[in-house]
């Protein structure tokens, strides 16, 4: 448990060997158990290695920005909603709609702080990660559950808000 999820998460910090045997097995497997490594003294490493990083989105090139809030909000979104920023600043005060455990990752503060400074001020969700939830409301952004989830499917990206009395709500909620 720890920073890689929780008792349930199933989630190991393991060697290169123990996560090649654990491969093969389809366990957790000691490699000293299917590897024989006398033999693998012969082992020689390649000249070259072939990388395969097509899948892999090449978030350094903004992480330079960190510390810029300003610059920084310019990519929120970037890879998912090109338009997004465009949009926020467009209109000014605006909504995002998330999924299931919205914010979860390890930049949850800018998650919240972003969308702040771009204009935010609700969030609605299936279901929020627990420390995101939290930074959005230290953000000032407040951060709404879907009552039935399946309304997620319904929403239009040009539909239009109106959130009634939302002090009245907030004190009243079940």
């Amino acid at each position: 448990m720890g920073r890689s999820g929780t008792n349930d998460a199933f989630v190991y910090l393991a060697s290169p060997e123990t996560a090649a045997a654990t491969a093969i097995t389809g366990k957790i497997t000691d490699p000293r158990d299917i590897f024989d490594v006398n033999n693998l003294k012969d082992c020689v490493e390649p000249a070259t290695y072939k990388i395969d990083d097509c899948l892999i989105i090449g978030g350094s090139a903004i992480l330079k920005y960190i510390a810029n809030i300003p610059k920084f909000a310019e990519y929120t979104f970037c890879y998912t909603d090109p338009t997004f920023v465009e949009r926020a600043k467009e209109l000014k005060h605006t909504v995002i709609i998330g999924g299931e455990n919205y914010g979860q990752g390890s930049s949850r503060e800018h998650a919240a702080i972003l969308p702040m400074y771009l204009g935010i001020e609700v969030v609605f969700a299936k279901s929020y990660a627990r420390i995101h939830k939290e930074n959005l409301i230290n953000y000032g952004i407040l951060p709404l559950t879907f009552k039935n989830k399946d309304d997620y499917d319904k929403i239009d990206m040009n539909g239009v808000f109106v959130i009634e009395d939302v002090y009245a709500q907030a004190d009243n909620r079940d």
